[in-house]
């Protein structure tokens, strides 16, 4: 590297210690499990853009690990990054425990933004030094801080047909003229997703509080049980592998999410927004983190109307298993759509 690529380099740690010691608007929320060399990625690209494009935005960095091989280089890039805020586990906790624990107890800043450990800020060639990608978070920033429909805006690329399935609103526009869109719940589409990911996007921490913590722990007490010590809305026993999506469900019974407008050409059904306008990628393949597999799950937690657990739509709909001696195979994908779509209004008493 040439001496100018160093000095630049310090220049922009200077900038970032900064960005990050100042009292935070946005804190970035990253949670690990040994793809460290994802995380580095997903830190540098964060950081350099900030220092960049964003510095007028005062941030945190807030870390939890869950239980990664490498010990010493957790440390390493705690220390390279000014990461004050972290947990590293010894054991694996799972995605509920975890994003609970970032989301309400260690982040300080009214708007967080979740990256996980594997959410690069890339964005795409078509963007071609636009501003507003440029100030993608300012934005999202705005939209939250305007539209109290609004709980989450998504930043992040794939899952076209998330955004399909909900339901769209006409154009809307900020004071400045930013374009964007609601995507809201549609259960007519037998779909829960849309208005919360765990990936890529800025959410606001109060409306956060509103929909609750997410289900799904692996702590566990004196007793065997799993519980969060930090809640009082343990559900002992729920599965996993369904708490993003009961999150999501909860979520669009009481907002929408939102997508900005960043190019004209990512207006349209052929380029389904949240993809055009996305300026994070995906840079890691599945997911690292524990979750239930369907052979260990008990013959109750085989049962989609876990999605609706926590609304006043599961006691209505549920079909319980629990005395069942074996165990209920996993729904087909049209089951489970058909399940969805009874939850909605004109399917329902409620």
């Amino acid at each position: 590297q040439s001496t100018w690529g160093k000095l630049r380099e310090m220049l922009l740690l200077f900038v970032l210690v900064g960005q990050v010691s100042a009292s935070p608007l946005v804190c970035a929320c990253l949670l690990s499990y040994n793809r460290l060399d994802l995380l580095r990625r997903t830190i540098t690209a964060f950081t350099r853009h900030m220092a960049n494009d964003e510095p007028n935005i005062p941030f945190e960095l807030v870390w939890i690990d869950n239980g990664s091989d490498d010990r010493e280089q957790l440390h390493a890039i705690a220390d390279e990054f000014n990461i004050s805020k972290h947990h590293f586990f010894e054991k694996n906790t799972g995605i509920a425990f975890a994003l609970n624990r970032m989301f309400f107890d260690m982040c300080e800043a009214p708007y967080v933004l979740s990256l996980e450990e594997d959410w690069e800020w890339t964005p795409p060639k078509h963007a071609n030094g636009n501003e507003k990608f440029r100030n993608a978070l300012e934005l999202a920033v705005e939209v939250l801080k305007t539209d109290e429909k609004v709980l989450s805006v998504i930043l992040r690329e794939e899952h076209a047909h998330w955004f399909s399935k909900t339901k769209r609103s006409p154009k809307l526009f900020l004071p400045n003229g930013v374009e964007y869109r609601h995507h809201c719940l549609n259960l007519e589409a037998g779909h829960v997703w849309g208005v919360y990911t765990n990936g890529a996007s800025v959410m606001d921490r109060k409306k956060l509080a509103s929909v609750g913590r997410m289900f799904g722990v692996y702590t566990k007490n004196s007793l065997g049980e799993e519980i969060d010590p930090f809640s009082t809305e343990t559900v002992v026993g729920f599965p996993q592998q369904y708490s993003e999506g009961n999150y999501a469900f909860r979520a669009g019974l009481q907002y929408c999410s939102a997508v900005i407008q960043l190019v004209p050409v990512c207006d349209s059904d052929i380029h389904i927004d949240a993809i055009c306008n996305a300026v994070f990628i995906h840079i890691g393949a599945g997911r690292s983190h524990k979750s239930d597999s369907k052979k260990s799950l008990k013959a109750e937690q085989h049962d989609e109307s876990w999605l609706s657990y926590g609304t006043p739509y599961y006691e209505h709909h549920h079909v319980s298993t629990h005395t069942s001696s074996t165990p209920t195979p996993p729904r087909t994908e049209s089951k489970k759509r058909k399940r969805l779509q009874e939850l909605s209004p004109e399917h329902s008493e409620l």
